[in-house]
């Protein structure tokens, strides 16, 4: 499995001279981070097959693809490896901010530090179970021959060396690109031109993260009002009106990861960050949820929060 380390030290970077501009705190204040995560699919298109289903069902040649499951089904090892895969992704997008389209994601450097130590814990949970699931390798390919009967192929399998090139785990650092890099034999106009839509770019690139920060914020208080209204009256003892402690903990895990994801310094997101733990965290969901009066309290206090948030977050923010 590839692998690439992660600095221990974070990057450092120069304060911009003019507060007001926003592409300079960006690059002053942040790099950009793109996480890239292969695996191996175990699955292969099974040509034979294919064209007896589609003959046999009168159909075209192309109306259809049997792609078979070369381990002949699930197995554990195996997803093992997915969800690691896909749990370092879900932290690899809660400890950053949106950026562009090219995949790159805008890591502000006052979470450097707690994103690389998440991503080498959620690397290493992901190398262990690509060992596992390669050390299994061999049993699971004889296994296969029986779960797939005629489908079996023995041509179809790689050799166990080239199933561990095909999980990867890489991270890759950039800066935030600045107006001034611009080096072509251009006209001046035509320079300047790109120069300015560089640094439109990047502002634009600045203000979309900090709406969802805001946005992250909004979401997870707008659940917990959400909630306490939708199981207002109903039976506390059934699973439909039951209150878990999670929806409290993931309010205030958000307000504390955005105060580190907070790259433009915005006093505001700072100030709501705190206002959230202060008010939302320590409650117990069980003396909540057995008082009507303090169900409707939390709500509304809840509810204060998300109007005090109003005009800060986007579209697709708590309503």
């Amino acid at each position: 499995m590839t692998t690439n380390e992660i600095p221990n030290v974070a990057p450092v970077q120069s304060a911009p001279a003019d507060p007001s501009d926003v592409a300079a705190i960006a690059r002053a204040r942040g790099v950009l981070v793109s996480l890239e995560i292969t695996t191996w699919s175990a699955r292969r298109l099974d040509k034979r097959v294919t064209k007896e289903a589609t003959r046999r069902e009168g159909a075209d040649d192309d109306a259809g693809r049997f792609n078979k499951h070369l381990l002949g089904g699930k197995v554990e090892s195996h997803s093992a490896v997915i969800a690691a895969a896909g749990a370092a992704r879900v932290a690899h997008y809660r400890e950053t901010l949106p950026w562009a389209d090219e995949g790159a994601r805008l890591l502000p450097i006052g979470n450097y530090f707690e994103y690389a130590k998440i991503v080498r814990d959620e690397r290493a949970k992901f190398a262990a179970a690509v060992e596992t699931f390669l050390q299994e390798y061999p049993n699971l390919q004889a296994d296969a021959a029986r779960r797939l009967g005629a489908m079996y192929d023995p041509s179809d399998y790689p050799h166990v060396s080239d199933v561990a090139k095909r999980f990867t785990f890489r991270v890759h650092f950039s800066p935030v690109p600045a107006a001034s890099d611009i080096r072509v034999d251009l006209p001046p106009e035509v320079t300047a031109h790109i120069e300015r839509s560089v640094t439109a770019r990047v502002e634009n690139a600045v203000h979309g993260a900090v709406t969802e920060g805001w946005n992250r914020l909004a979401e997870s208080v707008a659940r917990i009002r959400d909630r306490l209204t939708e199981i207002a009256g109903m039976p506390e003892d059934g699973p439909a009106g039951r209150l878990h402690a999670s929806i409290f903990a993931g309010a205030v895990e958000t307000a504390e990861t955005l105060k580190r994801l907070n790259v433009l310094g915005d006093p505001a997101l700072d100030a709501m960050a705190d206002r959230i733990v202060s008010e939302l965290s320590g409650l117990d969901p069980k003396a909540i949820r057995k008082d009507p009066a303090a169900m409707s309290e939390t709500a509304k206090r809840a509810d204060d929060i998300l109007s005090a948030m109003a005009g800060f977050y986007g579209e697709g923010g708590a309503s």
